[in-house]
């Protein structure tokens, strides 16, 4: 599969119109301008590409003036926004086991970005992340992100607990925090990382889910075993998935990527070649995206950003960047930067 490819289950995003049309704006005046149909969000069990989603958000923002639309759209993931997955996250025994349950399943919504759950040393992290290169919307993205994780946690244990949490960013403080402090109210929040989601205290995990049913779940793990079937999820959306992932937790070797995949080194060798895919290409590919955002989308060091995506050296990762854009990182920064001012200006 292409990136290019790539889709995202309407789900959440039937909101949107309604949204827009609270602010005053006209929703079929936005879809058209990113090549959506005005009834393209009518069922949320269709989908449009992932890419359509990016720019969808990212005009929205700017027609509305409205610069944490982001966090007004993703308020609407539930687990019944998520469709069957939702419910199987409803009914499991443990927030531990709803949250594995959308990860494994995530990728059934969308082809473009992956859902992670991350054990950390006495914390844990619900993270979201693009793999997809070019996409448009970002920090709306990042935003939508981290209020879908709040979300879906407080409800499957209690909106209570949340002020045990903490929400991050991959994103820039915004000028306006107002609209952040209210939605995720006794939290506590971090702009600029390198990662989208909510941290939580590892034993989190092992709550129960409220009013969850064992016998339900069974059929639902019966249903989802019978029916649903990844398909087209070919080793190169696998490949792009995991090496998202595995940047953040420096697992991006070929023996600890195919082990992540359950597949045996030969077998990933041979997949890849049935694909004409390289390895080495699409870790480049996945450094090259990953930097890209946190240069374009935060204040982050390009000297920590090297660490993030595992050099050994900054100037190792100045060199790969350069190959990669033609610009060093803070010349690739500064020239963004400057493409965004004027973006606003004109919009």
């Amino acid at each position: 599969m292409r990136p290019s490819d790539s889709v995202q289950r309407v789900g959440f995003l039937a909101a949107v119109p309604p949204i827009l049309r609270s602010l005053g704006i006209n929703s079929d005046d936005v879809l058209r301008q990113v090549d959506l149909a005005p009834d393209a969000l009518t069922d949320p069990e269709a989908t449009i590409a992932f890419a359509a989603m990016g720019r969808l958000v990212d005009v929205a923002a700017r027609q509305a003036s409205c610069p944490h639309i982001g966090l007004l759209i993703g308020s609407q993931i539930t687990t019944t926004s998520l469709g069957l997955i939702g419910e199987l996250m409803r009914n499991a025994p443990t927030l531990g086991t709803a949250m594995r349950d959308l990860a494994t399943h995530q990728h059934r919504h969308a082809r473009g970005a992956v859902a992670y759950l991350l054990n950390l040393p006495g914390q844990a992290l619900f993270g979201y992340a693009i793999y997809q290169p070019g996409i448009a919307g970002a920090a709306q993205i990042s935003d939508g992100a981290a209020a879908g994780t709040f979300n879906l946690i407080a409800e499957l244990i209690g909106r209570k607990a949340m002020a045990g949490a903490e929400v991050v960013f991959a994103r820039t403080t915004p000028v306006d925090l107002e609209p952040y402090r209210r939605r995720f109210s006794g939290a506590k929040l971090r702009f600029d990382s390198e990662q989208s989601g909510t941290m939580m205290p590892r034993a989190w995990l092992e709550r129960p889910v409220i009013g969850a049913d064992p016998a339900r779940r069974q059929l639902l793990e019966t249903q989802v075993e019978s029916f649903w079937r990844a398909g087209d999820f070919d080793i190169v959306t696998q490949l792009r998935r995991a090496l998202r992932v595995g940047l953040l937790t420096g697992q991006i070797s070929r023996l600890q990527i195919a082990a992540r995949l359950g597949l045996t080194p030969r077998t990933f060798a041979r997949r890849l070649a049935d694909h004409d895919a390289g390895f080495q290409d699409l870790l480049d590919e996945a450094r090259c995206e990953f930097a890209m955002q946190l240069l374009g989308e935060t204040r982050i060091s390009a000297s920590e950003i090297s660490l993030i995506l595992r050099y050994a050296d900054p100037s190792i990762f100045s060199r790969a960047f350069l190959r990669w854009s033609t610009l060093t990182p803070r010349d690739w920064r500064a020239a963004h930067l400057a493409n965004e001012e004027l973006s606003k200006a004109g919009a």
